[in-house]
């Protein structure tokens, strides 16, 4: 279904943003709601819809997961994200 809708976007060529959220306190669903979760990060990054498709849809896929965890593996050890 993905690799479908990427082929009829290409000739578009939108933008395609990348979002990591890290919750840097663990909270239960009840306190998530009541606003307990304490601070939370955010990454965002850019990508261009010909950029995903001409390297590989699935090495694009595999390298955002890699990147993620050793983001959240960074932010869960107490490295702070870049400003």
């Amino acid at each position: 279904m993905f690799s479908a809708m990427l082929d009829v976007l290409e000739s578009l060529d939108p933008k395609l943003i990348d979002v990591t959220i890290a919750y840097t306190n663990q909270s239960n669903f009840w306190q998530f709601l009541g606003g307990s979760v304490g601070k939370i990060k955010i990454e965002a990054t850019q990508f261009s819809m010909r950029s995903v498709v001409d390297g590989g849809i699935g090495r694009w896929l595999e390298e955002r997961w890699t990147c993620k965890d050793a983001l959240l593996d960074d932010i869960a050890r107490g490295r702070s994200l870049a400003n």
